[in-house]
């Protein structure tokens, strides 16, 4: 992955035209940080695609992390924007660049502005563009877009204001008893040399971490990012609080750590992104999936505890959302086309108060249907609903015995 991240920094800096001092290699480097925490109350959760996962309160605050690389003449530059949220969208960039625009004309563009989300799935959703992904937050939520939107081009802001002579530095190391690979049982299905790129350090996933370091021409430390490959899910589906997760945690803890003591959070000079590089069926859960019903590791195979699938809800969901889309066929007025496309026009619509409700009234039903026992708890399993109970919700799992940001 070293590789990998070299060339992508390279073309980011080169590609664009940002080249260092000839004679010491220096760059103007700036950073900034901005609060994009959105509605904590009452909005669906974008990532496990849990309907029923609503925020209701804050663990703790989502940010923006912008850093400003630009040649020695100050005249181009690049922007990377490493954000507390499950993933950068279209409208979000459209609309950062806008408002960058705005604010200093040509001078950050679609070109020079990279903005990647740490994929937390503890964060409000509605913010995307494309209809699969507003389904699970029953349609467009303009305030979690706009805390996003506002947060971000503020941090590119202050990384503006903040630009000073400095130098790049590039490393890499082995990083173990991190991530595993949640999907062993398909990733041995893979011929050997793509498997054999991994074997270093084991259990099939990659465990290069890759850290860019910012320092001043003083000696002064500015700032740096780091990649790694691990899934935002040490937060389970149960939760409802909203949370950076493990790599915004590692952002607290890291900039605390190069601050005076007693600063607060989000007020470090230093600025700490943990940003997020190939982790698709990478998990934080280094134990591995445990069935809640007893407790014992879950059949990797087959997915299933105390032999029944164990996310059946899936089914549930593909039925709710094949239901949902004939609706708003027959209700076309709702997107503007009986295609159900989405409007052209950047004006984003959110699903009528109707349809809202018969979304979530289809997914109640459909729950209750699959039970032979009333549902006082729309997200239980069946065993679930006979006790009653509701499944425990998750701490920051090995992170729970360090201090956490609150506020």
């Amino acid at each position: 992955m070293t590789s990998v991240l070299a060339v992508l920094v390279g073309l980011a800096v080169v590609g664009l035209g940002v080249r260092a001092n000839a004679a010491d290699d220096t760059y103007l480097i700036g950073t900034g940080r901005y609060d994009v925490t959105g509605p904590a109350a009452e909005v669906e959760m974008m990532g496990y695609a849990m309907p029923t996962q609503i925020t209701h309160g804050i663990h703790f605050r989502q940010w923006s992390r912008a850093f400003i690389i630009a040649d020695s003449s100050d005249t181009s530059r690049v922007v990377f924007v490493n954000v507390d949220i499950c993933m950068g969208t279209q409208i979000l960039k459209i609309q950062v660049v806008e408002k960058l625009r705005s604010l200093y004309g040509d001078l950050y563009t679609n070109d020079n502005v990279l903005i990647s989300g740490i994929h937390t799935h503890s964060g409000p959703a509605g913010y995307f563009q494309y209809l699969l992904f507003e389904l699970m937050s029953l349609g467009f939520v303009k305030e979690s877009l706009d805390a996003i939107v506002g947060g971000v081009v503020a941090s590119i802001q202050e990384a503006h204001e903040s630009r000073q002579p400095g130098k790049l530095y590039l490393n890499s190391g082995l990083l173990a008893g991190a991530n595993i690979n949640r999907s062993p049982a398909a990733y041995v299905r893979n011929p050997k040399e793509e498997r054999m790129k991994y074997m270093s350090v084991g259990n099939d996933t990659d465990h290069e971490m890759v850290v860019l370091k910012m320092v001043g021409t003083e000696g002064n430390d500015i700032g740096m990012i780091d990649w790694f490959a691990v899934h935002c899910t040490s937060m389970n589906n149960t939760n409802s609080l909203i949370s950076g997760d493990n790599k915004g945690h590692a952002s607290f803890l890291m900039e605390s750590a190069m601050s005076p003591p007693g600063t607060l959070p989000g007020h470090a000079k230093f600025v700490a992104a943990f940003a997020q590089s190939n982790e698709g069926d990478v998990s934080p859960n280094t134990k591995g999936p445990h069935c809640l019903d007893t407790g014992k590791p879950c059949d990797l195979v087959h997915s299933t505890c105390n032999g029944r699938v164990s996310n059946a809800w899936h089914l549930d969901l593909a039925l709710t959302c094949s239901t949902a889309h004939a609706s708003l066929q027959r209700n076309s007025s709702t997107w503007g086309s009986p295609s159900m496309k989405m409007p052209r026009s950047r004006s984003l619509v959110p699903f009528s108060s109707d349809t809202r409700l018969s979304i979530s009234q289809t997914w109640l039903s459909t729950l209750v249907a699959r039970s032979s026992t009333p549902a006082p708890l729309p997200w239980a399993r069946p065993s679930q609903l006979a006790r009653q109970t509701v499944p425990e919700p998750l701490t920051l799992n090995r992170l729970a015995t360090l201090p956490i940001p609150y506020g």
